[in-house]
Order: structure tokens, then C-alpha cells, then sequence
């Protein structure tokens, strides 16, 4: 039900949806209505109640800070509640101006402080449990000094996900999958913000095209004993 949420953006054809230039107030205006002009757009296709509040309040905030009514939390519908986590969470990973564009950690830990406060702390913390520390379509930079991107996160060892590595000399389309838990001497350095990578790679990884992941692997391959700290939350995600 949630994938149409943004069906109001196609509006004027929705040139401006992935913008990298600073948009002008029409468009601004037009973003803002999107709610709005998404469920107009559907209403008369028999979608269920609860996809057309979705479409309607998915920019709203349990403070009624957000658009386009204001909202607070008694008048938003629970699925709203949980899309508007996963949309905001899409927005500071994804924005158009490459270089504002967060990591997917930063992105948790900003959506995570504003708790209680603008989002739903259930549907928060479940984002976080699913996700893990290196959510897939997470830059990384390697201990070998390759780059790579997350493609699903290991749910034995969330430290060892798989990824997508980066190599100039083969396509894209046949890129290297690496199952870290089956490479024991190579590890992630560090998570990396889009505009820290160089755009020859940004583009080859291509994580805002990253739409057919999975969240985790549904059969992992165990090959060493977990420890504690892989079967329970980092603190430093916690926080």
C-alpha cells in the first residue's frame, strides 16, 4: 500500500523529482502539495482508506510540524505513522543535492533523535533493528582501500555484510558480490557520505538506483560461533 506514497510528485510530469539544482517556489510548491495531488490522483481507483491516508499524510509529524495539514499524532493513521519513518529515512539518504546527502547510519541517528518527538518510536525502532549498523546501500571504504557498497546486512554478523565492490575494470553489470563472512581478511574501515566518494565510483555503486535489495540475508551462512556483540544492538546505534 505504501508504494504509491509519492505518486503526487509525477505531477507536471515530475521533472524536478531528482533535481540536483536548488528548486525555484513553484516547485517548491509543487513538491509541498504532492500529498495532496497524489490522492486526487487515485481516489477513483478504489485504493483502500488506509493507502489513500499514506498518500495524504506521509510528510506529516507526530508534532504537527509536518504538511500539508499539520497533523499531530492522534489524527495520523498507524501506517502513516510507519511509512513516514521509511520516507524520511529514503529522503536523508537520497537527496538531490548530492553533497547534503547522508549515510545511512547518520541518517538512523538523526531519525532516531527526533523519536517520540516527530516519529513513531515503535516504527523507529524497528527501522534500526532491521538495518543494522551498515544498512544496504551504505558506502563503505575497505581495509584494502576499495570502495563498496552494502547489499544486504548479515544477521549472524551485522559487521560483515555482503557488498557490491567497485572495479574499474569490469561492468557494472557484472560487478563483484562479496560475502564478507567468507572473507575473513577483509573488513569494512569506514561508512563513507556520498560526496566523500569519488563520482566514478558514486555512479558505478549507483545506490539511489539500489531498488531490488534485500534488508538481510533470509539464510545466512554461519561459518564462526556469533559473539554477544553481533547478536545484540551496537550502543553506539543506540544512542
Amino acid at each position: 500500500m505504501a508504494l504509491f506514497h509519492d505518486i503526487g510528485e509525477l505531477e507536471g510530469g515530475g521533472r524536478f523529482i531528482k533535481k540536483e539544482s536548488k528548486m525555484n517556489k513553484h516547485e517548491q510548491q509543487v513538491l509541498r502539495n504532492h500529498p495532496k495531488n497524489g490522492r486526487k490522483m487515485i481516489e477513483g481507483f478504489g485504493f483502500p482508506k488506509p493507502s489513500l491516508e499514506i498518500i495524504t499524510q506521509h510528510h506529516e509529524r507526530l508534532n504537527g510540524t509536518g504538511f500539508p495539514e499539520g497533523l499531530t499524532e492522534a489524527s495520523i493513521h498507524l501506517l502513516s505513522k510507519i511509512v513516514m519513518v521509511a520516507d524520511a529515512y529514503d529522503e536523508l539518504c537520497n537527496n538531490p543535492q548530492f553533497e547534503q546527502s547522508l549515510t545511512p547510519y547518520e541518517a538512523i541517528s538523526r531519525i532516531y533523535a527526533k523519536r517520540q518527538d516527530e516519529f513513531w518510536e515503535e516504527a523507529v525502532l524497528a527501522l534500526i533493528q532491521n538495518l543494522g549498523v551498515y544498512p544496504p546501500s551504505s558506502l563503505v571504504e575497505m581495509s584494502d582501500g576499495s570502495f563498496g557498497m552494502v547489499t544486504c546486512i548479515n544477521l549472524l554478523d551485522r559487521m560483515r555484510p555482503n557488498l557490491m565492490l567497485y572495479n574499474s575494470d569490469i561492468p557494472r553489470e557484472e560487478a563483484i558480490i562479496v560475502d564478507l563472512q567468507q572473507e575473513p581478511t577483509l573488513t569494512i574501515k569506514q561508512s563513507l557520505r556520498p560526496k566523500d566518494v569519488p563520482r566514478n565510483v558514486w555512479k558505478y555503486l549507483n545506490p539511489r538506483g539500489m531498488i531490488s535489495y534485500f534488508a538481510y540475508n533470509p539464510e545466512p551462512t554461519q561459518t564462526t560461533e556469533p559473539q554477544e556483540s553481533q547478536t545484540t544492538q551496537p550502543s553506539s546505534v543506540q544512542v
